[in-house]
């Protein structure tokens, strides 16, 4: 099947397709208030095999319950998804030049994964390549909690990184109680950093990964260490959070985050 792209000749701008996703996952857990996320940019999908070693042979990685995948291509989101066996949804948002692969995003679950989309974030970037987020409802006995997993443009004005942050916002309700979202939003600037974490506040969002100081192993780029990664969530409070400083499968570092269930 053939999907439409727009000028560019690469990007993906049918609302639904492509799109993977394998939901034959069932984990027999006990209920539970506790979940711990990572969002983790591994680079063009490279290097899996590395990643899949890192996850499994770090504690705070490999019993995740969500993980925020940005870079992949099906194959990558395949392997990985099924050697840890976990649900998962992937759309792809473009053909990119430079790896000649699909380059999208993916939210990877432990837990039942009831729906899903794509959001194409307005601006292209200079290659009028075009960005995305992915959104999906899990349901943790009789629990649903609203994911989003976020990939930004690199080199866009204030102003335009603000737009992006309209549509992510716009599609998270106030009635959605439980909320969580997570990526690269390549904040490399002061200004490009208050317009992704203000509306997140101003939602009742906590920046759960406020405290981590960077996460991108080129920190000599702007000849500082940047923070370009971040989880925010909405009604659940944090219990720990870190990244993992390994270099070997890409170059941002996993981030994740251990949350508690607001129940009352």
């Amino acid at each position: 099947m053939i999907f439409k792209r727009n000028r560019s000749k690469n990007n993906y701008t049918h609302p639904d397709e492509p799109k993977h996703v394998h939901f034959g996952y069932e984990h027999d857990q006990k209920p539970k208030d506790h979940l711990r996320v990572v969002t983790y940019n591994i680079e063009y999908a490279k290097k899996i095999k590395e990643a899949i070693e890192l996850i499994e042979g770090h504690e705070k990685l490999n019993h995740a319950d969500i993980f925020f995948l940005q870079e992949m291509d099906a194959d990558g989101v395949r392997r990985l998804a099924a050697d840890l066996k976990y649900n998962f949804v992937y759309y792809p948002a473009v053909v990119h030049p430079t790896s000649r692969r699909d380059f999208g995003n993916a939210i990877l679950s432990k837990w039942p994964i009831l729906n899903h989309s794509k959001i194409i974030l307005p601006y292209e970037d200079t290659r009028k390549l075009q960005r995305i987020a992915v959104t999906a409802e899990i349901e943790i006995h009789g629990i649903r909690i609203f994911l989003m997993c976020v990939h930004m443009g690199l080199w866009l004005k204030a102003e335009q990184r603000a737009k992006q942050m309209e549509a992510v916002a716009s599609v998270i309700k106030p009635d959605m109680r439980y909320c969580i979202v997570g990526g690269d939003f390549n904040t490399f600037t002061k200004k490009s950093y208050h317009a992704v974490i203000d509306p997140f506040l101003s939602r009742d969002f906590q920046l759960v990964t406020k405290n981590i100081a960077w996460s991108y192993k080129h920190w000599y780029i702007l000849n500082k260490k940047n923070r370009l990664d971040h989880i925010f969530a909405r009604c659940m409070r944090l219990i720990e959070t870190d990244k993992v400083m390994s270099k070997k499968p890409s170059d941002h570092f996993p981030v994740w985050a251990e949350l508690e269930l607001i129940t009352q």
